[in-house]
């Protein structure tokens, strides 16, 4: 009974579930709990249960390293990585043609890739 009024507080209350998530990040680590902190206060009630669940069954280290990767909504898929190299194309950008190099047409042929593309 006494449970069940903890996981209606935690529903109702958000800065109290948050505060309670956050302390399971390492005391050292700051910079993580504010980190958290600005996800958590973006983030639904079902998805601070799945990050309480994890929490709760993987070490603080490994939680506190999570944490430390963990973007709001919205951010994209590596909001961290830099964009400098964009992806090669196999189309010709001069001629708008279809570039069959890098395509390997069998698999006797995987030896004979053209070692300028690698």
């Amino acid at each position: 009974a006494i449970e069940q009024i903890i996981w209606l507080f935690f529903v109702v209350n958000r800065r109290y579930r948050n505060k309670f998530l956050t302390s399971w990040i390492l005391p050292k680590k700051k910079d993580s709990k504010v980190k958290l902190w600005s996800v958590l206060n973006k983030i639904d009630f079902g998805d601070w249960l799945l990050l309480y669940m994890i929490a709760r069954n993987i070490d603080r280290v490994i939680f506190t390293a999570v944490a430390d990767n963990i973007y709001p909504p919205g951010a994209g898929y590596y909001p961290d990585e830099d964009e400098e190299d964009p992806p090669r194309s196999a189309f010709n950008t001069d001629s708008g043609e279809f570039s069959d190099r890098h395509v390997v047409k069998s698999f006797s042929d995987r030896n004979n890739i053209d070692s300028s593309f690698c």
